[in-house]
């Protein structure tokens, strides 16, 4: 499953787990995302605006679908998702919880994100500091 940074939480349909399961078991989940929020700067301000939301590919679309739905919670007013390649079921859930979801192919052999990268490594929080500073400046 998902988790939110607020605690909500998506089961993963085809893993046969309920809501409850997955957040009796979301304790390192939530501890990352405390992580993460803390070192990018806490809870971003999106009340009123448009943000737009990109991924590396959607496979089952759970984690895409937990950020989306968190950043209405805060109040954005328009959720956009951009992605270079979805799976067909992932795409059709997106579409019902984004205001628009931009994807720039999805295949009909979609098995896995990383089958269409050449590289498809883990990025570190200390490369997306560097881009964030490099960006800033």
């Amino acid at each position: 499953g998902a988790v939110a940074a607020d605690g909500e939480v998506v089961p993963n349909p085809s893993a046969g787990y309920q809501p409850e399961e997955v957040r009796r078991y979301s304790g390192p989940a939530h501890a990352k995302i405390e992580r993460v929020l803390s070192r990018f700067g806490g809870i971003p301000d999106v009340e009123g605006r448009t943000v737009i939301v990109v991924d590396d590919g959607l496979a089952t679309g759970l984690t895409a679908t937990v950020a989306v739905d968190w950043l209405k919670r805060l109040g954005a007013k328009r959720v956009v998702l951009a992605i270079p390649v979805s799976s067909i079921s992932a795409l059709a859930a997106l579409q019902r919880h984004a205001d628009e979801v931009v994807s720039l192919d999805t295949p009909v052999g979609f098995y896995a994100v990383g089958q269409f990268y050449e590289h498809f490594n883990q990025t570190e929080d200390d490369e997306v500091e560097a881009l964030l500073r490099s960006y800033a400046q």
